[in-house]
């Protein structure tokens, strides 16, 4: 899993996980999953993000975490 914690507006912190991308079945499907998990928010958010490939299901997961960055005004430490 990857980590990176967050200052939330009202002092507290928050951090947000991805996994690394890992094949939904072996039957030859080509879909791939990221586990993105936030927790520290007013309620904790566990989701899956699907792609066609590895790199689209981390680049969606990615995509999701900057919504929530923004609409939360998550702060990296140091901003």
């Amino acid at each position: 899993m990857f980590t990176r914690i967050y200052h939330r507006n009202d002092g507290g912190i928050a951090k947000a996980s991805l996994s690394v991308p890992t094949r939904v079945s072996e039957s030859g499907d080509s879909e791939w999953r990221v586990l993105l998990k936030i927790t520290g928010l007013n309620s904790d958010y566990t989701h899956s993000v699907f792609g066609v490939d590895a790199i689209q299901a981390l680049e969606l997961a990615i995509t999701i975490l900057r919504t929530i960055e923004e609409k939360e005004g998550l702060q990296l430490p140091g901003e």
